[in-house]
């Protein structure tokens, strides 16, 4: 990467040779002061372009992959080309010869410096009216080919993430004004144009190089180019550095070859398709797949000359005056990371690369703004064409050589003077720009032109600058503080009228460029784009979430959440989080719902996460694994939903992973009812830190609904106060149709003080009674007298200093309960379960499972639990009070969080300890069986009513008491339901089993287990059954001895209930081989495997999934003893039986026949394998 040559504190400020580390800048100015000459009249060569005869002929056009030892070598044209060059060298110039690592000899450099600035200004001269001659010649082509696009970019060092903020915007305009350009795509889900989407070509000189092999070569968003980019920077850059202040010198360059390499390593190893720990060395930088052409300038040390890597073969059209073609040039065979490594050598910071016998410098040293190299070559190449070049800058301009202190006399005094001229010469980009805007004006009109470079704002960053250094120490608290502030500059340069005019100008160039072009067709690449990179945003859906009845606009709120979540046209890349604060029943989650309603369209991705508990969070999270693009998740991940045996963390991880990608940064995250306090000694197993599960990766828009002030912190904040008279009366009325007085309304709001949800559920008690509000007014007093006598301190009324809440909710639950008992009661039952998600099945699956299940519900419910109408209307009941809502795309509905609280206070200890049961033995009696075909689905959804209920059975009010009853329950007064409710303790121990929870697994089957012992004694079926399953626990936990124990009660037990025939007597030998197998007594277990399989076989048939399952574990058993024969027949024989009843694409039928295949691989059977 090139670096202005000179201080960049002043040249004329120190002497030559300080001891303060100036000598570098000195030494980096006297080698480009050798090469100098030389480098331009290689351009001019190329620009005039008047071959030697020895080009004539059939280039061979063909170029052989390399062997990994040395690659082809350089194309750098005949002897003669080389002679010719160093010939038309003038005289004085030739003095400069470019040995690399001799000292500079200042006597004789002095003799020639007015002579040699002389011959620079002539041959710029000259360049410029040779290449505008061409351009004039190409005009008067009567035949026109493709128009091409034509991406330049400067080299500059860290000073080129500036360039990428100036693409990443001019490429966020360049989409927008597509999709408004396009009307057939104006309203999907259109992918996103990218840099390799819109350019023919990209050319880059040093850092610029490197982002041009980024953005052609590898096909790079610009997003990733960013990410990566700064990698980069802060492997090459971000380290100590010497606190004695080093000297670089020619032979020990500041920077080491292994940094360098390690730092080129992390662009691109992640592209590479290989497999190997060396991948990324051997992508070769030729290629005839990548849409865009790239080409990478460097400086060819060896014979003083620029040259050009080029993904492409360089085939000019352009004939001489004498008739001759120019000089052909394949593509360039070398290895990407070579091409990349010899752009970054910029002298005296990194070594020069050698390669098949050249030394190679930084391509700065001819041509730090390469579009005069670009224009020259394509015009030359696509003689036909038309051509729209954008040329980016990353701010690297000269110096005035008069400025600062003047400079001394003398022999050194010359030397800066000389020194500076020639730095001027080769870092000042825009007389390259000056020059290619020249020829562009020469076509009139024919070719456009558009220069994007920052004119001073950057100040005097330098090419290594990405770090604070004080005393030699890199601060690594401030590590990237460059790159803070190069967003920064971008922001003030970008704010300018002049510079949004030229951004403009060349997005609409860009666009028009793409609406015309003919590579191929505008639906084509939106085709290619979807069915290739599977890009395009999520589809937005709000599954899950309350429906909103009919919103309140509250635009001073919502202008609010805008200013701060709404992407910014041009916003610094960081993530940015916001929290929503008030009161529950505020207002926040409609607000939010609201926001995301109006403005998905502005972000990629919009997931609204249950943020009750950690559970609800992770199931959440990982319940939009199925939208996100196939090509962008693993297919085990996608299968969440759908098999219980993927675990939940590794979804969460998946998902948290897609969002940090750098492609993927315009994603909103809404998290819903962050309630919880959370500290490391939290006792609540719900509470968590919700940091957890923001994005790693510093992008994304982050929104947090809750009441805890703490919460603020994490961002920027808000506190949702209560609505305004104005907002109040519209929800009124949205609420309430019928005719009321106002001056009444007046006074009920007023009492209601502004709480949106207090006021809905008013309106809706008014609608729905028929009660005047002079009535309704009398009835609110009268419960406000009655709740204050009541004192219940631990109910959520602390909220509410007013109580208005907690007294209109009683006024509604009064009005159902008068005329419908039944559905009252169910709302208290739904106190004890999850609020987000009730649903008919839930209380259907229950009855159909326990007879005495169905008995209880009913004596409390009624028919709501057998009949589906009974439900139906019970919903409509309580909606039409608003005490609940129905769900977003679901048959299902939730109540409002503080409706749920106080539903579980209102109704006092005596119907508490009924409903506990009541809820204990719905949800239990609800797992299904994972031998079912939709067990993952229902019991993914199932799970958060079981931890609900899960925290009554643990609580102190509901241990077992000696009678095997829970306190408080006495009134159980028959062993029926003292049955049920145990048992069902046991199922939720089954379906924590099945989800990987063993903490709760441990706990559900302990606590039925001390129940079954105290109520039916410990021979009892039903405590054996708690006993088998808790040795299988206790193996999962590592507790071998203890569940040896447990798994030989079992059989004992079993024995002499049932018999030694019996499937429980079997299920319990089976447990037993498996535990025996995992200690390594392989005898032993095959013992009991084969009394299982024989036992399962005869009571339950050779094709029972019981019967396979031991079946597979006697094989496993085969496998360990190498007795491969034996296990490849039983094999066989799991696998067809799978096939016949489950299916051949089932998981366990996919198990089976993989263990064959290895079967048949541990025997040397690969064809055998192979089929399978």
């Amino acid at each position: 990467m090139a670096e202005p040559v000179g201080d960049p504190h002043g040249i004329g400020e120190r002497a030559f040779g300080d001891a303060n580390g100036d000598i570098t800048n000195a030494q980096e100015q006297w080698l480009r002061t050798q090469t100098m000459a030389t480098a331009l009249a290689d351009v001019l060569d190329d620009a005039i372009a008047e071959p030697n005869s020895s080009d004539n002929g059939n280039p061979d056009t063909s170029w052989r992959e390399p062997s990994p030892a040395r690659p082809p070598p350089l194309d750098h044209g005949t002897e003669a080309d080389d002679t010719r060059r160093k010939t038309e060298i003038p005289s004085v110039s030739a003095e400069f010869s470019p040995p690399y690592a001799q000292k500079p000899d200042a006597p004789a450099v002095l003799g020639g410096v007015d002579e040699v600035v002389s011959d620079i200004d002539r041959i710029t001269t000259r360049l410029t009216v040779a290449q505008a001659r061409k351009t004039t010649f190409l005009h008067d082509d009567e035949e026109r080919g493709k128009h091409l696009v034509v991406l330049c970019l400067d080299g500059g060092g860290v000073r080129s993430y500036f360039s990428l903020l100036v693409l990443e915007e001019l490429m966020r305009r360049v989409n927008e004004l597509h999709c408004s350009s396009v009307p057939e795509h104006a309203h999907q889900a259109a992918p996103r144009l990218e840099p390799s989407d819109v350019f023919d070509f990209i050319y880059g000189t040093s850092s610029g190089g490197l982002i041009a092999i980024m953005l052609g070569r590898l096909e790079m968003t610009v997003i990733q180019c960013k990410e990566n980019f700064t990698r980069y920077a802060d492997e090459l850059f971000g380290h100590r550095r010497s606190l004695l202040g080093f000297v670089p010198t020619l032979s020990q360059p500041r920077y080491s070859e292994k940094r360098l390499i390690r730092a080129t390593r992390l662009l691109l190893d992640k592209f590479d398709p290989s497999s190997e720990d060396n991948r990324w060395r051997r992508t070769i930088f030729a290629s005839s797949d990548v849409r865009t052409k790239t080409a990478v300038v460097a400086y060819d040390n060896t014979i003083s000359s620029q040259h050009v890597f080029r993904s492409h073969d360089y085939t000019p059209q352009l004939r001489s005056a004498k008739g001759h073609l120019s000089r052909f040039a394949s593509a360039s065979p070398q290895y990407i990371w070579q091409v990349a490594r010899a752009a970054s050598a910029a002298p005296f910071y990194f070594p020069p690369m050698e390669l098949d016998e050249h030394t190679f410098l930084d391509g700065g040293m001819v041509a730090n703004n390469p579009s005069m190299i670009a224009l020259n070559e394509i015009l030359a190449s696509h003689s036909d064409s038309t051509i729209s070049m954008i040329s980016i800058g990353s701010g690297l301009r000269n110096k005035n050589v008069q400025s600062g202190k003047p400079h001394s006399q003398g022999l050194f005094g010359t030397m800066r003077k000389y020194l500076a001229t020639v730095n001027n010469l080769l870092t000042d980009t825009e007389i390259t720009h000056e020059q290619v805007s020249e020829i562009i004006d020469h076509t009139r009109g024919n070719h456009r032109y558009h220069r994007l470079n920052d004119d001073g704002f950057l100040g005097n960053i330098r090419l290594d600058d990405w770090t604070t250094n004080k005393h030699g120490r890199s601060d690594i608290s401030v590590r990237g503080n460059t790159r803070d502030r190069i967003e920064r500059i971008f922001e003030a340069w970008s704010n300018r009228s002049d510079v949004d005019a030229a951004l403009t100008a060349s997005a609409t160039d860009l666009v028009q460029c793409i609406n015309s072009k003919r590579r191929r067709s505008d639906q084509e690449m939106w085709s290619r784009k979807r069915s290739e990179t599977d890009q395009q945003p999520t589809v937005f859906s709000l599954e899950g979430v309350p429906k909103v009845r009919e919103f309140v606009d509250r635009p001073d709120e919502m202008a609010q959440l805008e200013r701060v979540l709404l992407p910014k046209l041009r916003q610094s890349q960081r993530q940015k989080v916001h929290v929503l604060r008030g009161l529950g029943g505020i207002g926040k989650t409609q607000l939010a719902i609201e926001f995301a309603r109006r403005h998905h369209r502005r972000f990629s991705t919009v997931f609204w996460l249950d943020g009750k508990s950690k559970d609800s969070v992770k199931r959440s999270i990982a319940s939009y694994v199925s939208r996100i693009p196939r090509a962008q998740i693993p297919a085990i991940s996608r299968a969440y939903t759908t098999d219980g045996s993927v675990e939940l963390d590794a979804v969460v991880a998946e998902v948290m992973g897609w969002l940090a990608r750098p492609d993927n940064t315009a994603w909103l995250l809404i998290f819903d009812n962050v309630d919880r306090e959370y500290n490391s000694q939290s006792g609540d197993p719900d509470a968590y830190d919700v940091r957890r599960f923001f994005s790693s990766a510093d992008h994304g828009f982050i929104l947090i609904t809750t009441r805890l002030a703490r919460l603020e912190q994490l961002g920027g904040s808000q506190q949702l106060g209560r609505v305004h008279t104005e907002q109040a009366q519209a929800i009124l009325r949205s609420w309430c149709k019928v005719p009321y007085d106002t001056d009444e309304s007046r006074r009920l709001l007023m009492l209601l003080d502004g709480l949106p949800l207090a006021i809905a559920q008013a309106g809706a008690y008014l609608q729905e009674s028929g009660v005047h509000l002079e009535a309704y007014l009398r009835f609110y007093e009268q419960q406000w007298g009655e709740l204050m006598r009541e004192e219940l301190a631990d109910a959520p009324l602390r909220d509410y200093p007013d109580r208005s809440v907690w007294t209109t909710w009683a006024i509604s639950y009064q009005a159902i309960r008068n005329k419908h008992e039944s559905t009252a009661n169910l709302l208290l039952l739904w106190s004890f379960l999850d609020n987000r998600d009730l649903w008919y099945d839930l209380l259907a699956t229950a009855c159909k499972a326990s007879t005495v299940a169905a008995r209880m519900l009913s004596e409390s419910i009624g028919n709501v639990a057998s009949s589906e109408l009974a439900f139906s209307r019970a919903m409509q009941q309580l909606r039409s009070y608003s005490l609940i809502e129905e769900v977003e795309e679901a048959t299902s509905f939730a109540t409002h969080p503080v409706v749920h609280q106080w539903a579980y206070h209102y109704q006092g200890k005596q119907f508490a300890s009924k409903f506990v049961r009541l809820a204990i033995v719905l949800v239990g009696w609800a797992v299904p069986d994972n031998s079912t075909g939709d067990w993952p689905a229902v019991q993914h959804r199932l799970l958060p009513h079981a931890q609900a209920v899960a925290r009554w059975v643990v609580q102190s009010e509901t241990r077992w008491d000696h009678n095997g009853s829970l306190n408080n329950d006495h009134d159980i007064n028959n062993g029926e339901e003292r049955e049920a409710v145990l048992n069902a303790t046991h199922l939720l121990g089954n379906l924590y089993a099945d989800q990987g929870k063993l903490a709760e697994e441990k706990q559900m089957y302990e606590w039925s287990l001390q129940g079954k012992e105290k109520a039916w004694g410990p021979e009892h079926t039903s405590t054996l059954d708690t006993v088998n399953n808790l040795g299988g626990l206790y193996v999962k936990l590592g507790r071998l001895d203890e569940a040896e124990k447990m798994y030989q009660r079992a059989l004992q037990g079993y024995e002499k209930a049932v018999g030694p025939d019996h499937p429980s007597t079997f299920s319990a030998v089976n447990n037993l081989g498996l535990l025996y197998a995992d200690l390594g007594h392989l005898d032993e277990a095959e013992k009991l495997y084969q009394r299982a399989l024989q036992g399962y076989e005869k009571t339950l048939g050779p094709d029972h999934p019981s019967t396979l399952t031991s079946m597979a574990n006697l094989v496993s058993t085969f496998w360990n003893q190498g007795r491969w024969k034996e296990a490849e027949a039983l094999e066989v024989q799991v696998m067809e039986s799978r096939k016949t009843k489950l299916g051949a694409d089932h998981p366990d039928t996919l198990s089976s026949m993989v263990n064959l295949a290895s079967t048949y691989r541990n025997q040397g059977r690969w064809d055998a394998a192979e089929e399978l």
